[in-house]
């Protein structure tokens, strides 16, 4: 059993929890920037997801969980937008794109000081309410 496998287990998740937090990850690590891909033509009249998750944000600085790519970055650059994921291949595809801003990280463990953001915002499908 791998040490995935046994926090999870640990924390009272099933083991099919962490094989499909295995798969996702894999799937991201081959296909960096994947999600912006889809997400960039997917639109509900004028309003697309990228925009609909950044429309609220008024003030900085913002912690963008689960940023990917960082497809949010340039909407939100302004107002100190600071980007985390746990995949490192989308972190490298986003510091390409120059977006230098990011860092490798877990949402239970954030590299931010507690009340040191303004906002959180998130399009990564994975990054869902009730996630711990």
């Amino acid at each position: 059993m791998d040490h995935l496998l046994q926090a999870m287990e640990r924390a009272g998740l099933p083991e099919e929890s962490a094989r499909w937090r295995r798969y996702v990850e894999r799937f991201h690590e081959q296909r960096p920037g994947i999600t912006e891909d889809v997400l960039t033509h997917a639109f509900d009249g004028p309003t697309s997801p990228y925009r609909w998750a950044v429309e609220p944000v008024r003030d900085g600085p913002v912690l963008d969980l689960g940023c990917g790519s960082a497809p949010l970055e340039p909407s939100l650059s302004a107002l100190g937008w600071v980007g985390v994921d746990r995949s490192v291949a989308e972190m490298l595809l986003a510091r390409l794109r120059g977006d230098g801003r990011v860092t490798i990280a877990d949402a239970a463990s954030l590299p931010v000081a507690t009340g040191s953001m303004a906002a959180v915002v998130s399009s990564s499908p994975s990054c869902r309410r009730g996630t711990r």
